[in-house]
């Protein structure tokens, strides 16, 4: 196989869609140029209309390359299911750990301006995500870790998957946002409902109220 300065051709492909992934986080669909990604790749602008003959054509080829590696999270994710963490805690400790190594790839999908084209693979990446959350919830209602019995799983999954999101989200607009405390209390509202059980060393709020009409007799 013909290779250059810069690699096989195959590894020239992974460097556009790289610096392609980088430019479009950055200005999003329409504000990005050829030149962009160009001077990000370090290739030339032949090379770059060699593998892609429009914007349109790169810009499909970065989303379904960035929707590739989360579903390659995704699929490592199910393939640890047998971990013995916490399972909601831990998938979204995944997906913060993901955001931050990956900013780029979660710029693309969540927050960089978009083409119309995009509806269709960016659909594919939201029915991915879901039925990952969809095996993590069935896991935890096994586990005891979430009440299943309460609630449909699909409304459970759909809860997490967007707490998921938020998460990605929040990270990505905010640098210094406090990722542990929000995946604390994720997991507390959807095993408790925001409510723990009560120990003897935490009384119930109707305790309280209880005690307190007894001062004021």
């Amino acid at each position: 196989m013909r290779s250059s300065k810069h690699g096989t051709p195959q590894d020239r492909v992974a460097r556009v869609l790289s610096a392609g992934a980088t430019c479009f986080g950055r200005k999003g669909f329409f504000e990005t140029t050829f030149d962009d990604v160009v001077r990000e790749s370090g290739l030339s602008r032949g090379s770059l209309y060699w593998y892609f003959d429009s914007k349109d054509s790169l810009y499909t080829a970065v989303l379904e390359h960035c929707v590739a590696r989360l579903q390659a999270t995704f699929d490592a994710g199910v393939a640890g299911l047998d971990g013995q963490g916490p399972l909601v805690p831990g998938l979204l400790n995944a997906v913060a750990a993901d955001t931050a190594q990956q900013q780029d790839v979660y710029r693309v999908l969540y927050l960089a301006p978009r083409s119309e084209s995009a509806a269709a693979t960016l659909e594919q990446l939201t029915l991915s995500f879901v039925g990952y959350v969809r095996l993590i919830v069935d896991a935890a209602g096994q586990r005891g870790e979430i009440d299943t019995r309460r609630h449909p799983r699909d409304a459970l999954a759909d809860i997490l998957h967007a707490m998921a999101e938020g998460l990605i989200i929040r990270q990505l607009c905010d640098p210094g946002f406090d990722t542990d405390r929000y995946v604390a209390t994720a997991a507390d509202l959807l095993q408790y409902g925001g409510s723990r059980p009560q120990t003897a060393d935490r009384p119930s709020t109707t305790d309280n109220r209880q005690e307190n009409r007894s001062d004021d007799l």
